[in-house]
């Protein structure tokens, strides 16, 4: 047998492999760090304390907003809850809470929940449903008359972008309880 000659590329060939090479590696690495131009953003529903659950009263007035401090948490609890319960700790060096609420709604049977929240290059897009009940002919079907103010909390990663609240309305069907994910049915 004998020994195998090896065979070296030519000048040319390794100019081609390496250049080759080199576009690979560029493209590649740019692909990776891409993002699609708009993406879900993974949220948690927030519950401000024990004594806050789906009876609880939020404010008075409609209010869509993203909470980025303590103090603007803390103002706004103090709209909320009129009986001083201590709110539960929010590290907002890591999370930014949102906020939907409808205000005073004449009734029961309205409820407000944040379907998904939605990042894209220049600003988050928080996509809220307000629930509202039917008129099942002359009386609203089984809804309590008293007074409500619906509310929903999430926690979402901190952000720096502005925040866009979309609101789309939807209205109960007659006899039947809506449904909401949000932490704050106001039914």
């Amino acid at each position: 047998m004998s020994p195998r000659k090896l065979i070296r590329p030519g000048r040319e060939q390794r100019i081609r492999y390496a250049v080759s090479l080199g576009l690979i590696f560029a493209f590649g690495a740019n692909a990776a760090q891409q993002k699609p131009d708009t993406f879900l953003v993974e949220y948690q529903a927030f519950r401000p304390s024990l004594y806050f659950g789906p009876h609880s009263m939020g404010p008075k007035t409609a209010l869509f907003t993203a909470i980025q401090s303590e103090q603007q948490w803390r103002e706004l609890w103090s709209r909320i809850d009129m009986d001083r319960h201590r709110p539960q700790h929010i590290d907002f060096t890591r999370k930014t809470l949102l906020v939907a609420a409808l205000g005073t709604k004449p009734t029961g049977g309205y409820s407000v929940s944040i379907n998904s929240v939605v990042e894209s290059a220049t600003r988050i897009t928080v996509n809220v449903i307000a629930l509202r009940p039917k008129n099942c002919g002359s009386v609203l079907s089984g809804v309590t008359l008293t007074a409500t103010s619906p509310i929903a909390f999430v926690l979402i990663p901190k952000t720096v972008k502005p925040v866009e609240f979309s609101t789309r309305e939807a209205e109960d069907a007659c006899g039947q309880e809506g449904v909401s994910a949000g932490a704050g049915r106001g039914s």
